[in-house]
């Protein structure tokens, strides 16, 4: 019994050796696997904070990108609506127009424009008489195609002229005469939110002594 007892003594021992040999590795694993789990966790939870944010940073460029594109549409939107609005007097802008071309009176005038464009036709229709109005004297287009109006007021004779938006000409001969009042005309109609400019002489008129004033489609 006694080599017996003693074997199992050591046998005892080395097996009681290596189960703590296993418990203590397995202290030592649990706790890596426990740093692991933690440390894995912390960067994954990093990562997706990373990317959420990135996510969120995203979006807020896109929604400005698109408030932008809201706001130029609406822009052009009001711009295209600006530009098809047809140029008809309110009668504060025909009085407005009297009196600023009244201290000019007594200028010759001649109207040229398409013979064909309701628009113009329109406007001329209420801009005409302001001419009078202000002591302008509008006389018959000489030169180039002329055409008449039926039951228009002033039985008048136009040129027929290819022209963008209004523009006023002068003869060079008689350019410095004429041009403070071709300047106050434009001015005044620019003050009305009316394009209008000076140009340089580019027509078929014959009438030197006269301002030119040539009203073409709204451009």
């Amino acid at each position: 019994m006694w080599p017996f007892s003693e074997m199992s003594l050591g046998t005892a021992n080395f097996v009681s050796n290596i189960a703590n040999i296993v418990l203590l590795a397995s202290l030592v694993v649990g706790v890596i696997a426990t740093f692991c789990i933690f440390h894995t966790g912390t960067v994954k939870e990093r990562y997706w904070d990373e990317a959420r944010q990135a996510s969120d940073a995203e979006i807020a460029k896109s929604t400005a990108r698109a408030a932008t594109a809201v706001a130029v549409a609406a822009e052009a939107e009001l711009k295209l609506a600006e530009f098809r609005k047809p140029r008809l007097l309110e009668p504060d802008q025909i009085s407005f127009l009297i009196d600023r071309l009244k201290p000019f009176a007594g200028t010759k005038i001649d109207i040229g424009h398409p013979n064909q464009d309701r628009e113009v036709w329109d406007f001329l229709w209420r801009f005409e008489p302001v001419f009078p109005e202000a002591g302008w004297l509008h006389i018959d287009w000489r030169g180039g195609t002329t055409f008449k109006k039926s039951n228009w007021p002033g039985d008048h004779v136009y040129g027929s002229i290819a022209v963008i938006n209004i523009s006023i000409e002068l003869h060079p001969q008689n350019r410095d005469q004429l041009l403070p009042a071709a300047t106050a005309l434009v001015n005044a109609l620019n003050e009305i939110g009316i394009e209008a400019t000076v140009a340089g002489f580019n027509n078929s008129s014959m009438n030197a002594d006269a301002v030119h004033f040539l009203v073409g489609a709204k451009r």
